[in-house]
């Protein structure tokens, strides 16, 4: 017999579980993240403080576009009122938010060109290869954060990974 069409569906949908969550927990975002979710929902413009990579400090007021998580981090894309573009803001780097209720906005067309563009333009420009050497009781737990495709068998016994970090990102 053939499931039904909302069987057929739960068996679907419950093949993956995102989680979002990382297992050390995300306390310290979820204000900032809960404050951005009710701006996205109001159409509100958000101030806040931004240290960028440099650890150059800025106010900036932006229009909310879309939360991104990428890899275990969360960005902000959002049109940014003095610069006049769309760009990425990451989470940690932001304090100080304050959602003007006072100023709604049309939110403007980006597609994911416009997070593509923004993300080339913050890539760092040097990305050397870096050379990580476990021993072979320590590669459980290096497989946690390593494809174990990448890793190299030494004569020694101890493995070899071969990983591309950006310089001085913080």
């Amino acid at each position: 017999m053939l499931p039904s069409y909302e069987e057929e569906f739960q068996n679907k949908t419950n093949r993956v579980l995102i989680d979002y969550s990382p297992w050390d927990g995300i306390e310290h975002l979820r204000p900032k993240l809960k404050l951005l979710d009710e701006a996205l929902d109001r159409y509100a413009l958000v101030n806040f403080t931004y240290s960028d990579a440099k650890g150059e400090v800025y106010k900036r007021i932006v229009e909310l576009h879309m939360l991104i998580l990428k890899g275990r981090e969360w960005y902000l894309q959002a049109y940014c009122l003095e610069k006049e573009a769309f760009r990425l803001f990451k989470l940690k780097r932001m304090k100080e938010l304050v959602i003007n209720r006072e100023r709604i906005f049309i939110r403007r067309d980006a597609t994911t060109q416009e997070y593509i563009k923004s993300e080339s333009k913050s890539k760092p420009s040097n990305v050397p290869e870096v050379l990580l050497r476990f021993q072979d009781e320590a590669r459980h737990l290096a497989e946690e954060w390593f494809d174990i495709e990448v890793f190299l068998p030494l004569e020694d016994g101890s493995w070899l990974i071969k990983k591309t970090y950006p310089e001085n990102i913080n």
